[in-house]
């Protein structure tokens, strides 16, 4: 996570090279990339910033054969984001100002997408499948 410096009337942001950094000024982004450096007023920034590395999250769920047998499926997905900017317009990745809700779940709210997504993928694959098939498949 980057570092923000507090000198009166202005701040200093100091990203690392793998954060991607979101800069807003009245709704228009001023400045977007990875390892940033910059001063800004608090008055008039907000400030997004999300891991630009890859990621792992481990699944498991259940799924029904084509022959009502139940299977459980344990995977190992990893994942980047590809557009750091569209996942920050979309998702909870706030650093500044800090939100009074807790701390940004943006990366909670994508991995869960993506195990959703996954799931969904192999309940499809899976259950079209007899025991035999999936079992050697």
């Amino acid at each position: 996570m980057g570092i923000i410096r507090t000198i009166p009337f202005i701040r200093h942001y100091q990203g690392s090279p793998t954060e991607h950094v979101v800069r807003l000024r009245r709704g228009r982004v001023v400045r977007s990339g990875v390892g940033q450096a910059f001063w800004f007023r608090p008055a008039s920034t907000a400030l997004s910033e999300l891991r630009v590395v890859d990621r792992e999250r481990t699944v498991l769920f259940h799924v029904v054969t084509a022959d009502q047998q139940d299977v459980t499926v344990q995977a190992a997905l990893t994942y980047r984001v590809g557009a750091p900017e569209l996942a920050a317009s979309r998702f909870d990745f706030d650093i500044y100002p800090r939100s009074v809700s807790g701390p940004p779940r943006g990366e909670e709210e994508i991995g869960e997408l993506v195990a959703g997504i996954a799931q969904s993928l192999t309940v499809d694959v899976v259950g079209g499948l007899t025991m035999a098939d999936a079992l050697q498949g």
